[in-house]
């Protein structure tokens, strides 16, 4: 993929949730080289619209034009200050799905009110530990943060409240995958950037909105919030799902195949006619849809735009992820080109195709 750099910029960026300015930012800019207008709101939500090409009718029953919404989140999971321990180790907890068990011996970075400092999650030596000591899960409550500063300088220098992220990292992996933190839903945001680079040389009836949302992973804000204000008559969400690791896998949990295309899911909170659009689009591009079944509200933003004001019929597309919420997310580079090319199909339906799924 000639653009992989656009990706690893995206991932080696820090955005916590609730701390997105600067990855917002560096969305915006990259929007802007496709969209006629883009916008940061005062939550950090980014929001792109590409104009109409064509004039053909596509106005709803209450005259406006169709508004198109494709979204993704900006945001990812982290950990936050929570004391300053004796010895000025620091301790954290987290902000979202963060597991402590994949947190131990792994590098982190402390957002402080005066620049970054790095540290590493701390670890005992299994020489120094007793065997029920060994095979402990550990808890938020176990563990520190060494930074290697005396405790002088910690409290001098770190702040309970300061944010604290993963490492920055990312790299391709083997001829297909992308491997590093934030893919959840880094991902997502390439994919609505491949998305827009697609529509770009192509004609659209419709002005296609694209919002880059905070907060997916704590309440969904910035989708609440950015859906209210576009007021879309459709909406596909762009987020992944757990795909096949081959290890330490149990048979109650929908697992799915990287390099397959995305995954569709069937809701009761989604529109069956636009899910049912998107299954048509996918078999037309070639791709066999993987189905995802989810009989609550999905767990993504999906839901939030769904019912954001007078409603809006919303269809949700995963890329499948191995490792989700850890230092080490991994996708497969395909499946993202495959979602931005159903995307951009959908983009270019005829008017009556359109409205057949309102």
């Amino acid at each position: 993929m000639k653009d992989i750099g656009i990706l690893k910029l995206l991932c080696e960026t820090t955005g916590v949730t609730g701390h997105e300015k600067d990855i917002s930012f560096i969305v915006k800019n990259i929007f802007e080289k496709f969209c006629n207008e883009v916008r940061v709101d005062d939550h950090y939500n980014v929001i792109g619209v590409m104009k109409a090409k064509l004039k053909e009718d596509n106005a709803t029953s209450n005259g406006k034009p169709l508004r198109l919404l494709y979204t993704a989140h900006l945001d990812e999971i982290g950990m936050v200050v929570s004391e300053i321990s004796t010895g000025g180790f620091v301790k954290i907890t987290k902000i979202a799905g963060v597991d402590p068990k994949t947190l131990v011996a792994k590098k982190v970075s402390i957002h402080t009110a005066n620049g970054n400092i790095k540290g590493i999650v701390a670890s005992i030596p299994p020489h120094l530990t007793a065997g029920e000591e060994r095979n402990k899960a550990f808890l938020f409550e176990d563990l520190y943060v060494d930074t290697g500063l005396s405790e002088e300088a910690v409290k001098e220098r770190i702040s309970v409240g300061d944010i604290v992220s993963y490492e920055p990292s990312f790299e391709t992996q083997g001829m297909h995958m992308a491997s590093g933190k934030s893919l959840d839903d880094r991902a997502g945001i390439f994919t609505l950037i491949k998305t827009m680079q697609i529509l770009k040389e192509r004609t659209f009836s419709y002005d296609i909105l694209f919002l880059a949302a905070v907060s997916e992973e704590f309440n969904s804000l910035g989708a609440k919030v950015g859906a209210w204000k576009l007021e879309p008559d459709l909406c596909v969400a762009v987020d992944v799902t757990h795909a096949k690791a081959g290890i330490g896998e149990t048979s109650d949990v929908q697992l799915y195949t990287l390099g397959k295309g995305p995954v569709v899911c069937k809701s009761p909170i989604l529109s069956t006619r636009l899910t049912r659009g998107l299954i048509d689009i996918c078999k037309v591009k070639g791709w066999k849809p993987q189905i995802e079944v989810d009989n609550l509200n999905t767990g993504t933003d999906a839901f939030a735009v769904s019912v954001a004001r007078q409603g809006c019929a919303t269809a949700l597309l995963s890329l499948p992820l191995k490792y989700m919420h850890t230092q080490v997310e991994m996708v497969h580079l395909g499946d993202i080109e495959a979602t931005a090319e159903i995307l951009a199909e959908l983009a270019m339906q005829s008017s009556m195709q359109i409205r057949g799924y309102l």
